[in-house]
């Protein structure tokens, strides 16, 4: 792990996991100023990763292989072979006309993302009433595993490509525009209430993300090894298992 994703990125994660228990915990409803403020700070954590992107170079001084060998290919591809792959891989249209088409796949990929998430809401409804579930279980299971498969799949795909700062941006990226973005979005728009019953669940989220801060500080190499990979699943599954304890219990009473 990188310096910025070492020092930065990760225990921001863990910042706003905190801000998230404190607002939860307070009074019990996400306030329209609190999505505010949210909202304040991810537009802030956004100025602040433009500003590396154009000025930070040295705060990623380490050099991963991976940085190292796409260094060497892109030396040995050469300026015109790297163009001229990017234009293969673009349609004429795209080509001619980048800026229309990158506004037309912008608001297509919104309209498909907007129908995606109601059909995803209004069918997981459904389940927990045939079932007999909660909303929060089906909050905390279904929707939730469904709508982080993608980053599940960009990470394992990035692991596999040896992309490592890829996966480590993307888990801590996600993270940070959810608690910040999302939830301040939403409740910047309307009051979110009878959040206090969330606790226990955040509580998890903060133990995870502080292990996950603390794990490349425990290998000289900065590694995430298998063993964290390991309590973590074990973590998840564990608490998957209370979940659904919980839900029968509450059934049968």
């Amino acid at each position: 792990m990188k310096k910025q994703s070492r020092f930065i990125d990760q225990p921001f994660v863990v910042v706003c996991s905190f801000i998230l228990y404190f607002i939860v915990t307070n009074d019990g409803v996400v306030t329209r100023l609190e999505g505010s403020i949210l909202l304040l700070l991810a537009l802030l954590y956004i100025v602040y990763n433009i500003l590396v992107a154009k000025y930070g170079k040295n705060i990623n001084q380490y050099e991963s292989e991976n940085d190292k060998d796409d260094k060497k290919k892109s030396k040995e591809l050469g300026k015109t072979k790297v163009a001229k792959a990017i234009i293969d891989n673009t349609t004429k249209f795209e080509a001619r006309f980048p800026v229309a088409f990158a506004i037309i796949s912008i608001v297509l990929g919104i309209t498909l993302l907007k129908v995606g998430g109601d059909v995803t809401v209004d069918n997981a409804k459904l389940v927990a009433l045939s079932l007999g579930l909660s909303e929060k279980i089906i909050g905390l299971t279904i929707v939730a595993l469904g709508t982080s498969l993608p980053e599940l799949i960009t990470c394992l795909e990035a692991i596999r490509k040896n992309q490592a700062d890829l996966a480590i941006g993307n888990i801590a990226g996600s993270q940070i525009f959810n608690i910040l973005l999302v939830l301040g979005a939403s409740s910047a728009i309307r009051n979110i209430p009878q959040v206090g019953g969330y606790r226990e669940d955040i509580m998890i989220l903060i133990v995870g993300n502080t292990i996950f801060a603390i794990a490349p500080f425990v290998s000289d190499k900065h590694k995430v090894g298998r063993l964290t990979g390991i309590t973590f699943m074990l973590i998840y599954f564990g608490y998957m298992t209370l979940l659904v304890l919980e839900n029968l219990n509450m059934i049968q009473r």
